[in-house]
């Protein structure tokens, strides 16, 4: 029997996600941790996924790429998947590489089966200690999430958004060579370090709560850039003292983001901070203008070898595209014919 599909092709594009910290520094109401984040733009993936008669994986994060998209198409029962992937969002350095390459194959498969993306958010089932990687993918802008429930599987959802203004700017430090642990294993098991440690601190919690719902989620509705920074230092001051024991840098993963770290603030970043385990640093700008200035002065201090981003908060989800699309992409994601 020929397999019907709903579409020729699903091409879906993405921004990237930066953690910007955890508010939740204590065990209450069945609950920890609680994560912040941010959608940005100016790196991201773009990935097109058609019906196959077998698996194929073409371009950049093929490996990756492959194993996905074999576990996609077992789920929505398709005999293969042909998947090209154009763009790439650095693996392993604090961007979120996997839940938005994860989501953006699993939607992919899940809209030529016919069934709906938000379907394949619901089965993958992302967000193990945080929850920001599906906001950002779902919705973008600034995503706050549940935290985990004790008992297992732990799993956190995300809960509020909120638009950040669009003209502030980001720049991003990333040291070669330097790489965060990835999923599996080791990463839980420094993740149940730090957790174990939020019954001794329970004093973090208010102020971690200010800092979130006065400082950053205030900041980014009153577009108010001072408010925001302040709010998002004492945060990730908070987070990363959480974690000193579990990085052999002390508050950042390592030496070189810790110099990253200090290059931002020389270049005039406000609200710097190691996004998940790093090695990525990011730092904020009131404007496009301040961040170019401040570009030029990077390119100059930073070492042979690293890499700047300019990044831009990006204010939507990811963008879905079919040729003939899908009746129920409508309504949960952007797109177009």
């Amino acid at each position: 029997m020929r397999t019907r599909f709903s579409a020729e092709r699903v091409t879906v594009e993405t921004g990237a996600r930066l953690h910007l910290g955890f508010y939740g520094l204590c065990s209450s109401s069945g609950l920890a941790l609680g994560g912040v984040g941010l959608a940005v733009d100016g790196v991201g993936y773009k990935v097109t996924v058609a019906p196959a008669g077998e698996l194929s994986v073409e371009g950049c994060q093929r490996e990756r790429a492959a194993d996905i998209a074999l576990e996609a198409a077992r789920l929505y029962g398709l005999p293969g998947l042909r998947v090209t992937v154009e763009r790439c969002i650095p693996g392993h350095v604090g961007l979120g590489s996997t839940t938005q390459l994860t989501l953006s194959i699993h939607a992919a498969a899940a809209v030529l089966s016919g069934a709906s993306p938000l379907e394949a958010v619901r089965r993958v089932n992302r967000g193990f200690y945080s929850g920001v990687g599906v906001g950002v993918w779902l919705r973008g802008g600034l995503v706050v999430d549940t935290g985990v429930t004790g008992g297992e599987p732990f799993s956190a959802k995300p809960m509020a958004y909120a638009p950040v203004p669009g003209d502030w700017r980001l720049l991003a430090l990333l040291p070669p060579g330097r790489r965060g642990p990835p999923e599996g294993p080791l990463e839980r098991q420094l993740m149940e370090h730090a957790v174990s440690r939020l019954e001794g601190w329970p004093g973090r919690c208010p102020e971690a709560f200010e800092a979130l719902l006065r400082g950053v989620l205030a900041g980014a509705a009153l577009g108010d850039f001072d408010r925001f920074v302040e709010g998002l230092e004492r945060l990730e001051g908070l987070t990363a003292s959480l974690f000193v024991g579990e990085q052999e840098g002390g508050l950042f993963c390592c030496r070189e983001a810790a110099e990253a770290a200090q290059l931002l603030r020389r270049a005039g970043a406000r609200g710097v901070g190691q996004s998940s385990w790093g090695p990525l640093v990011y730092g904020f700008y009131p404007s496009p203008r301040r961040a170019r200035a401040a570009l030029q002065l990077l390119r100059r201090l930073a070492p042979r070898g690293w890499t700047v981003l300019v990044l831009a908060p990006r204010l939507r989800g990811a963008v879905l595209r079919a040729p003939r699309p899908h009746r129920r992409l409508a309504g949960a994601f952007s797109s177009t014919a």
